[in-house]
């Protein structure tokens, strides 16, 4: 290669790593920069070489089923369901949503801290959907989390403007 060069990649854990790369002539310095932005993107998402932590990067944002002010939540930057948002709820913010959801006719949620879960169940099914906790990194932050309906239901994200 006759132009090489390198870009250092942090993780949310703050550990970072070294990628190399090369062009077979002297890039511009846009294309190096396309190049990085590039090779950033490719590891924001991955894990830690050296601690194998979680480097999701996870926002604080608000969700709605239907016509309601939503439920806040985190999710994953840029991660969809077929376009749909996947939101991971502490138990904190559960308690609006499992609140709002046994109001709706139908439909049940509770908690089940025997099972570690949120369970769910549609007046029709036989049987429960169970959505199991999880640990995430916030910020430094761990937090214990509930993907209800996450790459199932039709989620929509809430953005300021549509309050």
């Amino acid at each position: 290669m006759a132009f090489k060069k390198s870009v250092t990649v942090t993780y949310q854990c703050g550990h970072s790593t070294i990628v190399e790369y090369g062009f077979a002539r002297t890039p511009s310095a846009r294309q190096c920069k396309a190049t990085e932005q590039r090779i950033q993107a490719d590891f924001a998402g991955g894990l830690c070489g050296d601690c194998q932590e979680d480097s999701r990067v996870w926002k604080r944002t608000r969700v709605s089923l239907v016509d309601n002010d939503g439920f806040s939540c985190y999710m994953i930057v840029g991660e969809r369901w077929n376009g749909w948002a996947k939101p991971a709820f502490t138990k904190a913010q559960l308690r609006p949503y499992l609140k709002w959801q046994n109001e709706q006719e139908g439909y049940t949620a509770r908690f089940d801290p025997a099972r570690d879960a949120v369970i769910t169940r549609w007046v029709d099914d036989d049987e429960d959907d169970v959505w199991g906790g999880e640990d995430i990194t916030v910020n430094g932050r761990k937090l214990h989390v509930y993907a209800v309906g996450a790459g199932s239901w039709v989620w929509s994200e809430v953005r300021r403007e549509d309050k």
